[in-house]
């Protein structure tokens, strides 16, 4: 699911960071440097052809807000189109 506008994540220790996904399906990647990649693997399907994947990350940044954590802007990933 998304949010849109993104919702405030300040009462969390994070000002300036809005939440703009739901968190329906979590993962976790442990990056070593400051790149990371991820692969997602979608069936050869044409079910699948329109369905939207909202995506958002957050990162480990201490120091950065009282929580030390930041996000990045959504993304609408819509496959096959």
């Amino acid at each position: 699911t998304d949010h849109y506008p993104g919702i405030s994540t300040a009462p969390f220790g994070m000002p300036n960071c809005f939440q703009y996904v739901g968190l329906d399906v979590t993962t976790l990647i442990l990056v070593s440097g400051t790149t990371a990649n991820y692969g997602l693997v979608v069936p050869n399907d044409p079910g699948f052809t329109g369905v939207h994947i909202f995506v958002q990350s957050a990162m480990f940044s201490s120091g950065a807000n009282p929580l030390g954590v930041i996000t990045s802007n959504g993304l609408d990933l819509r496959i096959g189109i």
